[in-house]
């Protein structure tokens, strides 16, 4: 076991033998950035992180050459903002949640290898528009008389419905 220094190059020369094996570890934290209209995304090491929404697929028949496809509709709420402490202290109000994934293809909502859990407060005021998320609420909402509730983030590549830029709440 070896720590290598940040910014640094290791070159391995060995003979290797079958079954040998590198485990690289690197160390990632959970960082909150800023975006349109002031709104956070959230990310850890390379990864972006988007909301956990439930999914429903309904089938639609096409009327042009592209044929038949799929709506995917959203079957959770969707419509949260992250509390303003989080977005300034990631590191103590996410906690990372790894999961096993075995043999399965992990970058898909159901498999997702990893998730963020913090809180946050659903926004009645951010609704649909045009069939997908309204323009986001003005920053910085108070929001006193609603509860925080649990939130679920994974990686963006595992989700097909995505919320990645959340108006941040008091």
């Amino acid at each position: 076991t070896r720590k290598i220094q940040p910014g640094r190059t290791i070159r391995i020369n060995r003979t290797w033998d079958d079954g040998d094996q590198i485990l690289l570890q690197l160390p990632m934290q959970v960082q909150t950035s800023r975006w349109a209209q002031n709104s956070a995304a959230v990310e850890r090491g390379p990864l972006v992180y988007a909301l956990r929404i439930e999914e429903e697929w309904k089938p639609v028949k096409g009327t042009d050459h592209y044929g038949d496809y799929f709506e995917v509709l959203p079957r959770s709420d969707w419509n949260f903002g992250l509390l303003s402490e989080a977005v300034e202290n990631p590191s103590q109000f996410f906690r990372v949640v790894k999961r096993k994934t075995g043999e399965r293809y992990p970058w898909n909502l159901k498999n997702a290898p990893i998730e963020l859990v913090t809180n946050g407060k659903q926004l009645e005021r951010w609704e649909l528009y045009n069939h997908m998320p309204g323009p986001l609420p003005h920053n910085r909402l108070q929001t006193r008389d609603q509860p925080a509730r649990e939130i679920r983030l994974v990686p963006y590549g595992c989700s097909t419905l995505r919320i990645t830029q959340f108006p941040v709440v008091n």
